[in-house]
């Protein structure tokens, strides 16, 4: 009884219409996640600094690898600065 109730069109129809609905909502789940860690706020270069500068007082970093961080970020912090004058 149960084999031919499965096996009939109408069957199929509502297992494929159920199939087809779980992956939409596990598709609308996972974009949402993706779109949320997406739309975390970039940090800024003065942050990063600030971040780095933290790294190097806790010895993650050494002070040499510090102050290569620092010249690379510095055009663009002051860059940065300089456009929010003008």
């Amino acid at each position: 009884m149960w084999k031919e109730l499965l096996a009939g069109s109408t069957a199929q129809w509502i297992f494929g219409i159920s199939g087809a609905a779980t992956l939409i909502a596990i598709a609308y789940y996972v974009i949402g996640r993706i779109k949320e860690d997406a739309s975390e706020e970039i940090p800024t270069p003065e942050e990063n600094l600030i971040e780095f500068d933290r790294m190097r007082r806790e010895g993650y970093l050494k002070q040499g690898e510090f102050q290569e961080v620092k010249k690379n970020l510095a055009p663009q912090i002051v860059k940065k600065r300089i456009e929010d004058r003008g």
